[in-house]
């Protein structure tokens, strides 16, 4: 998975770029991150893609609860919010 597969706007993607702006961190309304088992991360995709076909698995969670994403820079660790 690339950074280009996460669904974006090309417009919203020339305009982080210009601006340095991290596409991940950016806040963006009518989109969310869903976290699932890698059991069932098909079956979630499938059944949101019912609700928006822009849906796609982005990443991985680790054994040690770390979000992985491959980008084209190379793989990139989400940092954690833990409260």
């Amino acid at each position: 998975m690339t950074k280009k597969s996460i669904p974006a706007k090309k417009e919203v993607r020339i305009v982080s770029e210009m601006l340095g702006i991290n596409l991940y961190e950016l806040a963006c309304e009518g989109r969310f991150v869903c976290i699932s088992s890698k059991d069932n991360a098909n079956v979630v995709e499938k059944k949101l893609k019912e609700f928006n076909s822009d849906a796609k698995i982005i990443g991985t969670v680790t054994d040690d609860s770390k979000v992985v994403i491959d980008t084209q820079l190379g793989r990139r660790i989400l940092p954690s919010r833990a409260a």
